[in-house]
């Protein structure tokens, strides 16, 4: 605190998450820290609260977890948790405010900016087309996935995340100190479509990759199964928790050619081995 100096808000020093380290630590995603807050006069100088004053606390990162409402200690300060969910160290930062509840005789405050640090990596996050990620969210994107076609290509983005869903790319945090260190995992990917062709192992180059996914079988019309699943787990015994992608819908493509069934043959959507068929001739009855 700096008592009565109103250019720095009453406050001296920065936001550091470890002061006994050398050097500005950014805050990291999803690890609590403590805010005090105390009540002032308009030069900053501490007061006691007198009445009762009860606070509400509000945090630009949506996903932070904050304090109940709150009646400030009698002696006007007093000091709490939160938690920052959010990377935001290289996306301008964080901060958290207080506002008082039915008291229009004292201003809200609010913090200085926070720089927020991924956590350390600990799985893998797929996103399907059509959604962007999220940081911070339980889930991990926002927006909701899209359709595709039979035969065409599903571009899947797949990031290394810390437990909330915050991407650690090697651009933004190589192997050096300070940690999040970035790691680039091996990964194989199953589709529960049965004819979709085999995706080949490969690795998450720089903490992120696109691949295409091919689904063959709709799962609109007489569909075979579905809607389809993508998992992605690891191979190379990285200490990653796999991704998944469900619901898939995929519609049939543009008309293309005849199939000609005969007797104890059914259609199969998807079965191009097959020719769209259970079988590649008739059985006589």
């Amino acid at each position: 605190p700096a008592p009565g100096n109103v250019g720095a808000l009453g406050r001296s020093g920065v936001p550091d998450r470890d002061g006994g380290t050398p050097g500005v630590q950014p805050f990291i995603a999803g690890t609590p820290f403590n805010v005090t807050v105390r009540l002032t006069d308009a030069t900053f100088n501490p007061i006691p609260a007198g009445s009762p004053i009860t606070m509400r606390f509000y945090s630009s990162d949506p996903y932070a977890v904050l304090p109940a409402d709150t009646v400030l200690n009698s002696d006007g300060e007093d000091v709490f948790s939160v938690t920052l969910a959010s990377a935001t160290a290289l996306g301008g930062g964080s901060s958290v405010w207080v506002v008082p509840l039915a008291n229009g005789n004292v201003m809200s405050s609010t913090s200085s900016v926070l720089l927020v640090d991924p956590g350390t990596p600990a799985r893998l996050l797929a996103l399907p087309y059509g959604v962007q990620p999220d940081k911070g969210s339980p889930s991990g994107y926002t927006g909701t996935p899209v359709a595709t076609a039979a035969g065409h290509g599903y571009p899947l983005r797949v990031f290394v995340v810390d437990s909330l869903n915050n991407p650690v790319l090697c651009s933004e945090y190589p192997v050096a100190p300070p940690a999040p260190d970035c790691i680039e995992p091996s990964v194989q990917l199953g589709v529960t479509d049965p004819y979709a062709p085999a995706v080949v192992n490969f690795s998450v180059t720089g903490g992120s990759r696109t691949v295409d996914v091919q689904f063959y079988s709709n799962t609109v019309i007489n569909p075979v199964g579905g809607p389809w699943s993508v998992t992605i787990s690891t191979t190379d015994g990285s200490n990653l928790s796999p991704a998944s992608v469900s619901g898939v819908t995929v519609n049939p493509d543009a008309p293309y050619q005849f199939q000609v069934l005969v007797p104890t043959e059914t259609s199969r959507g998807g079965a191009t081995a097959l020719l769209g068929k259970t079988t590649f001739s008739a059985t006589s009855e």
